[in-house]
């Protein structure tokens, strides 16, 4: 026979009263799901703002489920710069760049997903940046030898 899950509540008003508990507790830790993932987002909207340089994530970190409206469809982060005053951060996307809404004010349950992608993100959005700056350099290198030449 299993045994009884532990603070198991015995009557009606128990149950509801842990219950209650289950909820604020849920609550305060969504909270500060939101807050860290704030100051995340703002760190790296710096960079991409600094950079100027968009990125979309290879791997999936989850899938939205779909509804009545459209079919479940997987998800991924993005660094962006939004159009007008969309805002700079970080974005889920439906893949490619067809952009949904920001990380920071997606609901709860994509939230929980997507903090486990974010340090496989990061680092391939570090990895994105080397190349560009090895690019970078070697045109700018090129553009220095050229402008030499005439000066």
């Amino acid at each position: 026979m299993a045994s009884e899950p532990e603070g198991k509540p015995e009557g009606m008003a128990e149950a509801i009263q842990y219950l209650q508990e289950r909820a604020k507790n849920i609550v305060k830790y969504s909270d500060k799901l939101s807050t860290a993932i704030t100051t995340l987002d703002d760190a790296i909207g710096k960079g991409i703002l600094l950079t100027g340089l968009e990125f979309c994530d290879t791997e999936p970190f989850g899938t939205d489920p779909g509804d009545d409206f459209g079919p479940s469809q997987q998800l991924y982060l993005s660094a962006r710069i939004g159009a007008g005053s969309g805002g700079i951060g970080v974005r889920i996307t439906t893949g490619g760049y067809d952009t949904d809404q920001w990380l920071v004010a997606t609901r709860r349950e994509v939230k929980k997903q997507a903090v486990k992608r974010i340090p496989t993100f990061l680092a391939n959005y570090l990895a994105f940046l080397a190349e560009k700056e090895a690019e970078f350099k070697a045109i700018a290198e090129a553009a220095e030898k050229m402008a030499a030449i005439v000066c």
